[in-house]
């Protein structure tokens, strides 16, 4: 990537500022992660090594960092795996030291997402990312929902007995294609939740706590609902919709707060759209409060 040079945009103050944006380069993440405590704390935000590598992000391939003066400034990471279904690109995490980074990488990011054919982008900031959020803004981007942060004190009340007819299928036997199908019908009217590719599904989920996580069938041996736990976070919970409102999704919240709870685990954390209201009651059903800020996701339209 070349480098990219910005103008102050007073010309009797003709500052020059020089910002490169390069591949990922992992020794520049420390920095960057402190960057984005200072700018976050006291709210835990995952690892910007982590989040940049995954599979989701190609590996570090949908990655950049923003350069100043040989100082790390900004880094930036792309997921482009809902397009061809709802053709949404997303940009996370985006972290900047000041606004003109920040509009530097959203940039990137814009174009990347329309380089895959994205027809609109989202990307979310909270309201301590005020430089980021003003960029956002500057760029045409309009804020659509967000993100609540929920975290369920344990243990959850109520049962753990599953529908008749349903059991916990056992990982080695899980049908790829067939978790697959039922995961975008669960998520269909659902934001922000692209639907993976099998091999990426597969990676993913091959990382998640199968001592708590579930994936339930019926007497067919069709899919009818999955709760998705890495270490005490929710990242992915669903219920077939012949089979909502019916209590299931509570049920396999009550089973894995008992396992949980054993560890010596005391909350089960989970992230929802506020536009999913009936996520949202859930949530608020089971005992859960806000434990971290809500996140405004924006979106631009590329078409």
């Amino acid at each position: 990537m070349s480098p990219l040079v910005l103008c102050s945009p007073k010309p009797s103050h003709a500052t020059v500022y020089t910002i490169t944006l390069t591949p990922l380069q992992p020794a520049a993440l420390p920095a960057l992660q402190q960057l984005r405590d200072d700018l976050l704390a006291p709210h835990a935000q995952p690892g910007l090594a982590e989040e940049l590598t995954d599979v989701a992000r190609g590996h570090g391939q949908h990655a950049c960092l923003a350069w100043r003066n040989g100082r790390a400034v900004g880094c930036a990471g792309w997921v482009l795996l809902g397009i061809k279904q709802d053709g949404c690109g997303y940009g996370a995490p985006v972290v900047a030291a000041d606004q003109e980074v920040a509009s530097l990488l959203i940039a990137r990011v814009v174009a990347m997402a329309s380089e895959a054919g994205a027809k609109r982008l989202r990307i979310s900031a909270v309201a301590a990312e005020s430089t980021k959020q003003a960029a956002l803004l500057a760029a045409g981007f309009v804020p659509v929902f967000e993100f609540v942060h929920w975290a369920l004190p344990l243990p959850i009340a109520g049962s753990t007995t599953l529908a008749a007819g349903l059991r916990s299928l056992p990982y080695a036997e899980i049908d790829w294609p067939a978790l697959r199908a039922c995961y975008a019908q669960c998520f269909k009217q659902v934001p922000n939740a692209p639907v993976p590719d099998e091999n990426t599904m597969r990676e993913e989920w091959s990382a998640a706590d199968w001592t708590v996580s579930r994936v339930l069938v019926n007497e067919q041996g069709r899919y009818q609902a999955f709760l998705l736990v890495s270490g005490v976070e929710v990242d992915a919970v669903g219920v077939m919709p012949a089979l909502q409102g019916q209590g299931l999704a509570a049920a396999l919240y009550a089973q894995a707060g008992e396992v949980l709870q054993r560890r010596g685990v005391h909350h089960l954390r989970a992230m929802v759209a506020s536009s999913n209201s009936a996520s949202m009651a859930l949530h608020v059903r089971l005992g859960g409060y806000e434990h971290q800020p809500r996140r405004t996701v924006y979106q631009l339209s590329l078409c």
